[in-house]
């Protein structure tokens, strides 16, 4: 089964501290066997984060880690036996070739291969492809009835004044200006602790039509379903002070 990100030239891998403040970190990664697998250095935080909460996010993005698509959930696994090593570093071999030869070369040389681990990264979405477009189909709580319907039918404009409002409501704070990534609208917003979430408001052929956002069990879906269902009254004009 494929997975969304099998193309990426790199992806975003977020995993998480003791407090729950995720860190990111732009990756290599190949798909195997219906997951993504990557190889980092044993002793690097990340593989000690992983080792403690498998719960990891990951989302396409550029060398730098600039985030362009949407975040998905998913579990990391630490590989430990030597033949799947292997089958993970020929999958990544066969989607890097030449760079990845040569990045093996030198690390053979000073002995860097010996140092490294290898993740499998199993994601909590499927890839469903229908006219007249592809759509991430993930457990999502835009998924379910009612918010479901309630998206299908809202406006996009709506949509992300609601997700805005929603976000403040939970304690992040929405960037000024929004931004567009593969055909989505993004609303990204920061917390007190520096964590910063995005939302991705697909067009309305997508289904589901919102993705990314805090986790499936925050609060954050409860009140957008709830606000989209209750659309707030205009404020009441001030009376001119002249009787009629």
């Amino acid at each position: 089964m494929a997975t969304p990100l099998d193309d990426a030239r790199y992806i975003n891998l977020m995993s998480f501290k003791r407090d729950g403040a995720g860190v990111e970190t732009p990756v290599w990664a190949a798909p195997l066997d219906g997951k993504l697998v990557v190889f980092t250095n044993r002793d690097s935080y990340k593989v000690k984060r992983i080792g403690r909460n498998p719960k990891v996010r990951v989302a396409r993005c550029d060398a730098r880690g600039k985030v362009l698509g949407p975040w998905l959930d998913g579990t990391c696994a630490i590989a430990g036996d030597p033949v799947q090593n292997g089958r993970i570093l020929e999958a990544l071999g066969r989607k890097y070739g030449l760079q990845m030869r040569v990045l093996n070369f030198f690390a053979g040389l000073v002995g860097r291969d010996k140092q490294r681990a290898y993740l499998e990264i199993s994601l909590l979405v499927l890839l469903v492809c229908a006219m007249p477009a592809c759509a991430f189909l993930a457990k999502s709580p835009a998924l379910k009835s009612p918010l479901h319907e309630q998206l299908r039918k809202a406006e996009g404009t709506r949509i992300e004044q609601v997700a805005k409002d929603c976000l403040a409501q939970e304690g992040w704070k929405p960037d000024d200006i929004g931004s567009f990534a593969e055909g989505a609208t993004v609303v990204s917003a920061k917390n007190a602790a520096k964590e910063r979430v995005s939302v991705y408001i697909q067009p309305p052929e997508m289904d589901p039509r919102v993705t990314g956002g805090p986790g499936y069990d925050d609060p954050f879906w409860v009140c957008l379903g709830h606000d989209l269902a209750n659309p707030k009254a205009p404020p009441a004009e001030a009376p001119s002070g002249d009787a009629p």
